[in-house]
């Protein structure tokens, strides 16, 4: 094997912990299209933890991909390909989210979704929010739907990461004001999605280790 038994189960070990942190901040993300939401207090916190979780994500995707490997679909493996991708832009997101914007909203409160428009001098930042999000929420969406008809997990962890991932951007980022209660529910049931397909990531190396012990057996 290319990859052990070991390191299928670290891979995800690191979507459950993933999971684990972004079901802990998602819930108190500010609501980003309030002015002055860069300088709240909770922006910082939320947004480091999004940042460790985010990149968690893409070794735990990849332990997601090869424990299903053999049952996905063709389609399937570009869905997971599509995901990686937006994990990978999901990254850059919140990095900038963590160390440029908090200083550009201390002369220029806007919201961030006003700071990135087409006019600002910070408009390239807006092709790569709009870029990651194109990716990274259809891409999970995908691998949700992959994963339910795989057959490597119950269906309903692929349902769930579908459901969720598609529920977690929307209020947000497009509701406002009135979806900060909505963000918290979504926001958390998305990483405990996470936080299921890693220890499903993590049980699943295991079984397969038992199997392969008993087919040398």
């Amino acid at each position: 094997m290319l990859v052990s038994t070991f390191e299928t189960r670290f891979l995800g070990s690191c979507l459950a912990l993933a999971g684990l942190i972004a079901a802990i901040a998602m819930p108190f993300h500010p609501n980003e299209l309030a002015e002055g939401a860069l300088l709240d207090s909770r922006w910082l916190p939320v947004h480091v933890g999004l940042l460790v979780a985010f990149t968690l994500s893409i070794p735990g995707l990849l332990g997601l991909w090869l424990v299903q490997r053999p049952l996905l679909a063709r389609w399937g493996h570009g869905a997971f390909f599509l995901a990686l991708v937006g994990c990978g832009l999901s990254v850059g997101m919140v990095a900038l989210e963590v160390g440029a914007f908090p200083g550009i909203a201390r002369t220029d409160p806007r919201p961030l979704m006003a700071l990135m428009g087409p006019e600002t001098p910070y408009w390239p930042s807006g092709l790569l929010f709009g870029t990651g999000f194109l990716t990274w929420i259809p891409g999970w969406m995908a691998v949700g739907v992959a994963t339910a008809t795989a057959g490597a997990f119950p269906r309903p962890l692929g349902v769930a990461i579908t459901v969720c991932s598609a529920a977690v951007a929307v209020p947000i980022h497009f509701v406002g004001g009135g979806g900060e209660f909505l963000h918290a529910l979504t926001g958390g049931a998305f990483g405990a999605a996470w936080l299921a397909a890693g220890l499903a990531t993590v049980r699943g190396a295991a079984d397969e280790a038992a199997r392969a012990h008993i087919r040398a057996a």
